[in-house]
């Protein structure tokens, strides 16, 4: 509904050739155009931030819209930084879709320990889903990993979602379905309403696509991985200092390393 808004209400604008792009501090104009944009185009935003080429940036969930003073002019695409090569908005949009994901509410998930278990995945998945099926097919393969595994029937498998989750043995159940595609035991007819549960818990965390993975740092994935991508996200990274400051992904990483992902506010 929120994309559908912002969509509907989108016009050009041009941008100075010569802005610079940093944010600056913190303006009384903040509430002026935040009300602007309540105003004119229907919405409350969460965050307002002023760059010193004049412009604002508004976001609402995940969405991001740049807009003037007035809020006459609305610009939706990618902001980039010539100096820096950095993509602004893609930075900022991995910022957004952050979260600590040790507040997830892990007793709405089936748990897969491999090894050890000291490396921690949250996946939501859907058991119709052919990505998800292939993830967990690479997430099984891998060793020393814990993986909470959301079931979140999206694709309008409830039914499915439930035979699973009402089977005496929900994980062995999932782990059958995903792999071999065996019909769980159970009918379905039981209390359990975690699918439920973890439908509304993914609107609230704006996911949209599955498999969705959130890794250790509170980065969001969208999409299937295979083994050696994912063991690449549990690489250590390269550090900061190593890198040239004029390089696109020093500065994207450094934002992210410098942001703190938000808490998951949300109770079963």
């Amino acid at each position: 509904m929120k994309r559908l808004l912002l969509s509907a209400l989108l016009c050009a604008v041009a941008l100075p050739s010569s802005a610079q792009t940093t944010a600056a501090p913190a303006a009384p104009a903040y509430d002026d155009v935040k009300k602007l944009v309540e105003t004119n185009m229907g919405f409350v935003p969460e965050t307002v931030t002023r760059f010193d080429m004049g412009m604002y940036e508004v976001t609402v969930g995940r969405q991001i819209l740049y807009v003037d003073k007035d809020v006459r002019f609305v610009f939706q695409g990618n902001l980039f930084d010539v100096k820096t090569r950095e993509n602004l908005t893609g930075t900022r949009h991995e910022m957004l879709s952050m979260i600590d994901p040790t507040t997830l509410p892990t007793q709405l998930a089936l748990k897969f320990v491999e090894g050890k278990g000291e490396r921690v995945l949250h996946v939501f998945s859907d058991p119709q889903c052919e990505g998800c099926r292939r993830l967990t097919q690479s997430l099984l393969k891998m060793e020393n990993v814990t993986v909470y595994t959301y079931v979140t029937p999206i694709m309008e498998s409830e039914d499915l979602a439930k035979r699973i989750l009402c089977d005496k043995d929900p994980a062995k159940a999932w782990k059958e379905w995903m792999l071999d595609k065996k019909e769980p035991a159970s009918d379905g007819k039981c209390a359990n309403d975690t699918a439920a549960k973890n439908l509304k818990l993914a609107q609230h965390l704006d996911i949209t696509t599955v498999p969705t993975i959130f890794f250790p740092d509170g980065i969001r994935h969208e999409g299937s991985m295979n083994k050696m991508q994912l063991e690449a996200k549990f690489a250590p990274p390269c550090p900061i200092e190593h890198m040239h400051e004029n390089d696109p992904e020093h500065q994207r990483k450094k934002r992210l390393y410098q942001h703190q992902p938000k808490k998951v506010e949300y109770i079963p």
